[in-house]
This record gives structure tokens, C-alpha cells and sequence, in this order.
């Protein structure tokens, strides 16, 4: 049934006024199809194809290409192409400038009939410039309907911290973020400046910046100045729990209070050992780890580190912006207690959990340090 269905494809490339007719009324059909493997200098490299079919009423079948393919197989840069598809019996040929490099490309798709039962199947060529990459063979099958759009990450609510920003600007914009992390000495993490195949069909690239302040609104205001930008602040922040400083901490230098902080949990966890603490001025927060033993880790001969990342910053949400501490994450590794217990244990903060339930214990710190200090605790998404 399958090659019955190619070879009656075919014959509609071969001539498209033999398939068959429909109303001249009828709205347009759409069928596409995805390809994604490719090869070049005897690598495989990803490609984000899509080859469109649309046919409205009586007239021929018309096909379109939207290409993404890697500007060299040894590099994560991406260039795109889009163009018309002419087709000559088993070929389809599209040729057009890269949206990129703007270097002269043209993409060849040959289809064959299957063997025996298979299913016809295509594949191709992409010359780029003067490089050649190769579509790998795949089976010729179309979907109903008209393409996907371009995926673009929208639930950044609850993902940012208080000292984040999320910035949609146009691709062309993307030196202006740059100038404005400089002056004001925020950091891009890793991977940020790449653009993926759907920034390049939307034409926005999405960079999460990290503000080396725990006030982040100097940097949120000059974002929002860049023509065309959408910024996500830490306003949508709602995932953590957090303790309010009374105001006679406030005046008081900030590793006090995580010092403080830090004693608290060790008591809560029922740690002999004084925690140790390292402070990030790069990304504003402070990592603590509380060794322990516990029943599942003593007999083993191991103990356990409990990771707890806090950061001081306004209150997410208040006009006011009075401070909290807020508690970022909360991890257990373990650790072989012929380790010492140095900062490089950075690690357990993503390793997995052993015998503590992450937002149990955070609630449990949260509430025990705001009874120490006389305030209220801000009960994050975890627990409610």
C-alpha cells in the first residue's frame, strides 16, 4: 500500500497535471515532509529540512524547501536557505542565496521506487558555496498538513532566578545584548550565541543573561531599550523558597548572613561538622555544604554532603523589593570521608538526591531560619 501511494508521488513529480484533479473551489491541501541526516567529509552532520507540498483547486502541485544545515561539519553554526521547488520527473531542484553567508546554494532531491514492498524513498545533495553535503537516503513518506512551526521555548516562567533575565531580540540585535552584559557586567552562560535553526526561521534569538547584582533591574530596563526585544524578568520567580530579612540585617555584609544561615542548617540537618561555604561573585549566590552521616550513608563507609545554593536578592514581586534569601537549590551527594571537604564539590549540587526529598528540606531550612531571625518564610512553588 505504501509503494502504491510513492509511485502515485512520483507520477504527480513526473507530471503534476495527471494527479488527481479537484474542485477549483476546494481550499488548498498541504502535506510536508522532515528530513534530518546528512554527511560531509565523511561526517554525519544534522540537518532541519522540510519540503512542503500545497495544491489549491485544479492547479499543479507546488513545493517549497526550508533547509537548515551546519556552514561547515566541523562547526554548530547554521546557515538556511529557503526557496521554490522545480520539479522534473523523479528531481526536484531548489536553488537560492543563504540567509547567512548569502552564498549561492542549490539542493537536488532525486526519488526512487522502493524495492519489492518498500516504500519509494528520496535523497540528495546541498551545494553550498564549495562544499557539498550529502542527504542521506530516507523513506519518501509526507504528512498531512502544513509544517510545524518553528519550536521556540515559551515556559520560562519559574525558570529564571532573582539575578536573571530572558531576552527575544532580532538576530541583527544580538551585539546590542552583548554591549549592554559588558556594561553592566552581567555573564551569558555557555551556548547562547549560536543561533539554532528556529532563530533562524523566526528571525529572534532567545539569550538568558546573568546579572552580577542581586538587583537585576539596571540590566532588565536596558534590554527592554533594545528596538524589538520581549524581556522575561525574574518577576514570573515563584519556584523557591525564601526567608525576609528583618531590617536590622540589612546593613550587615551579606557572607554574614549566609554564615548564619549556614549554622541554622547544620543544625536542622543534624550535621556535627561546620558547613563550608563558597561565594560566586560571577553568578551572586552562595554554595554551602553540610557534611553528615546518616543510616544510608555510614555503612557504606561514606558520608553525605548536603548542597544548599542561596542568593540575597529583592523580593520577586514587591514594589518595596525588600531583601530575602532565597534558596536556590537543594542537593546530596556522597562523599568518601577520605576526601577533605574542599569547594570543588560543586558537582553534588546536580547530582542525584540519596535520602533527602529536595523540597522538604528547603522548607524545613526556610521556616527554621525565619524563626531564628523573627520574620516570615515566602513558601515557594515546590511546596505548595
Amino acid at each position: 500500500m505504501i509503494r502504491a501511494i510513492g509511485l502515485v508521488l512520483m507520477g504527480a513529480l513526473a507530471s503534476p497535471a495527471a494527479a488527481q484533479p479537484t474542485r477549483p473551489d476546494q481550499p488548498a491541501r498541504e502535506r510536508h515532509l522532515l528530513f534530518s541526516e546528512g554527511e560531509a567529509a565523511d561526517r554525519s552532520v544534522m540537518l532541519d529540512g522540510i519540503l512542503s507540498e500545497s495544491r489549491t483547486g485544479n492547479r499543479p502541485a507546488e513545493f517549497s524547501l526550508d533547509l537548515c544545515f551546519p556552514q561547515r561539519p566541523d562547526l554548530t553554526s547554521l546557515d538556511r536557505v529557503t526557496a521554490q521547488v522545480a520539479v522534473t520527473r523523479n528531481r526536484m531542484t531548489a536553488t537560492g542565496r543563504s540567509l547567512v553567508a548569502g552564498l549561492p546554494t542549490t539542493v537536488t532531491i532525486e526519488t526512487a521506487p522502493g524495492q519489492g514492498k518498500g516504500a519509494p524513498s528520496f535523497k540528495g545533495t546541498i551545494v553550498y558555496g564549495d562544499q557539498t553535503i550529502a542527504i542521506r537516503e530516507q523513506p519518501l513518506e509526507f504528512e498531512d498538513g502544513a509544517a510545524p512551526e518553528p519550536y521556540q521555548p515559551s515556559g520560562v516562567v519559574g525558570t529564571l532566578a532573582p539575578n536573571e533575565a530572558m531576552a527575544t531580540v532580532p538576530l541583527g540585535s544580538v551585539r546590542a545584548v552583548l554591549d549592554i552584559a559588558r556594561q553592566q557586567k552581567a555573564v551569558l552562560p555557555p551556548n547562547q550565541l549560536v543561533p539554532g535553526c528556529a532563530d533562524l526561521r523566526t528571525g529572534k534569538q532567545i539569550i538568558r543573561l546573568v546579572s552580577s547584582r542581586a538587583d537585576v533591574r539596571p540590566l532588565l530596563s536596558a534590554l527592554k531599550a533594545i528596538p524589538g526585544s520581549e524581556v522575561t524578568g525574574p518577576e514570573h520567580y515563584a519556584r523557591e523558597d525564601g526567608v525576609r530579612l528583618p531590617a536590622n540585617l540589612r546593613s550587615l555584609p551579606e557572607i554574614r548572613i549566609v554564615q548564619d544561615f549556614a549554622e541554622t542548617a547544620r543544625k536542622v540537618l543534624g550535621a556535627s561538622e561546620p558547613a563550608a561555604i563558597r561565594s560566586r561573585p560571577e553568578n551572586g549566590d552562595h554554595v554551602i555544604l553540610v557534611p553528615r552521616d546518616t543510616a544510608l550513608a555510614k555503612p557504606l563507609g561514606l558520608r553525605e554532603v548536603v548542597v544548599i545554593t542561596v542568593m540575597i536578592a529583592p523580593e520577586i514581586g514587591s514594589e518595596k523589593g525588600d531583601p530575602m534569601l532565597y534558596l536556590m537549590r537543594v542537593g546530596s551527594g556522597f562523599l568518601d570521608p577520605a576526601e577533605s571537604l574542599t569547594l570543588q564539590q560543586d558537582l553534588t549540587e546536580s547530582a542525584s538526591y540519596t535520602d533527602i526529598i529536595p523540597g522538604r528540606v528547603s522548607g524545613a531550612l526556610a521556616d527554621a531560619f525565619a524563626a531564628r531571625l523573627g520574620t516570615e518564610a515566602r513558601q515557594g512553588a515546590a511546596r505548595r
